[in-house]
């Protein structure tokens, strides 16, 4: 398993339990921790509501939970500096966590070659120490 994930100015460090924005260290709750690798490692993919309750808190979905619902509005709130990625709810479905066009030109961030800087396929992850 990959122990860290660089999703454009966001990087998740699973060894140190560490979630950087930009120079910024953002202090997580470990359910906020989890929701958010579990949402990087799916990236550009809706995760239903009931995996992520079932991955976080090993419970079956038994209708509407808002306790999913308030973990992610604190975590949207703690991730605003970044520019690159954004938690999306998809009514009925789940949440993905996907690329945020530039507001000026409403293109992916891209590289020098045009390319989008960081798309679910091209995460760069980074192997953990001794494995």
């Amino acid at each position: 398993m990959k122990s860290r994930t660089v999703l454009g100015n966001v990087i998740i460090d699973r060894d140190r339990f560490e979630v950087w924005v930009g120079d910024e260290r953002i202090e997580l709750t470990f359910v906020e921790f989890e929701l958010l690798s579990m949402l990087a490692r799916n990236a550009g993919k809706v995760i239903p509501r009931s995996r992520l309750l079932l991955a976080v808190w090993n419970e079956r979905s038994q209708g509407e939970d808002r306790k999913l619902t308030v973990h992610m509005s604190r975590l949207r709130k703690k991730l605003r500096g970044s520019n690159h990625w954004r938690i999306e709810t998809v009514t009925k479905r789940g949440y993905a966590l996907t690329l945020v066009p530039e507001p000026t030109t409403g293109r992916v961030p891209c590289s020098g070659d045009g390319r989008p800087r960081q798309t679910p396929g091209e995460i760069q992850h980074f192997p953990r120490k001794g494995g």
